[in-house]
């Protein structure tokens, strides 16, 4: 089920083992509290559910018969579908130093699009990344990265996230993103891809 309130949008498993009509609980816990805060009306919508999928631009996916039942959202002739099932970031980069990535197209994931941890002077120049369902580029950890010229669209949480440093240490992390091409746009997408 996913919420929309305010701003933001949330996605949250329900217990659904008595099947759809007959859901009484959540999975897990949410965030922001399904009944608290906002006046009414509430807005929720199903996803991932059968009977739901009403309008073009839906789809459902039936994981254990194999399925995607898709209701597209325009005539399908020369169009490109992809269906993304890799769930871990598109480009790691651990613990690596003094590695430029320039001119990537970093496109389709479940996880981050390209992850960087700790290591020293890694770059990204004039990369798109895009169609992601956590963040187009995220930097933890580490000194001296940079991210340029990049193109950030169609993410889920976010478009960049830039950390670094050792804080008890007090040495700078000194990460830095000059000249991203356009601004990171079009963030809050993906978080209903089941």
């Amino acid at each position: 089920m996913q919420s929309r309130r305010f701003a933001a949008q949330v996605a949250v498993l329900v217990d659904a083992s008595a099947g759809w009509r007959g859901v009484k609980s959540l999975a897990a816990p949410h965030v922001y509290s399904l009944m608290q805060g906002n006046p009414s009306p509430r807005r929720y919508r199903a996803l991932n559910v059968l009977e739901e999928l009403d309008q073009p631009g839906e789809f459902v996916i039936d994981r254990k018969a194999g399925r995607l039942y898709l209701w597209p959202p325009a005539n399908l002739k020369g169009a490109l579908i992809t269906l993304a099932a890799l769930d871990a970031p598109v480009v790691a980069l651990d613990d690596a130093s003094y590695i430029t990535l320039r001119g990537f197209v970093v496109d389709s994931g479940l996880e981050n699009g390209v992850e960087v941890r700790n290591g020293t002077a890694c770059e990204l120049v004039a990369c798109e990344v895009r169609n992601l369902r956590r963040f187009g580029i995220r930097v933890t950890g580490g000194a001296k990265h940079r991210v340029v010229s990049c193109d950030i669209h169609h993410t889920g949480q976010g478009g960049l996230v830039l950390g670094g440093g050792d804080r008890k240490g007090a040495r700078p992390g000194v990460s830095c993103a000059p000249g991203i091409r356009r601004p990171v746009r079009h963030i809050g997408f993906g978080q209903d891809s089941r």
